[in-house]
């Protein structure tokens, strides 16, 4: 009689400056600062700024190299 639903898990693509902050665990004036230097990209989407979840994981991943590197000299 009733079927059984499944949820399916939604994954954001873009997060607000707020919510890029929380995850970085930084200020928002921090995530501006990033992306005002070009190291965070960002699109303007109803006069806001919205961060792509995969530019933030490269971001991440491009600053962990840079640290390594700086270890290993």
């Amino acid at each position: 009689m009733f079927s059984k639903t499944t949820t399916t898990e939604v994954h954001p693509l873009l997060a607000n400056t707020k919510q890029v902050a929380r995850l970085l665990n930084v200020s928002e004036r921090t995530v501006f600062s990033l992306h005002a230097n070009g190291e965070l990209p960002a699109l303007k989407i109803g006069g806001s700024l919205r961060f792509s979840i995969k530019d933030l994981h490269e971001m991440i991943q491009r600053r962990l190299e840079e640290n390594q590197k700086k270890t290993e000299d």
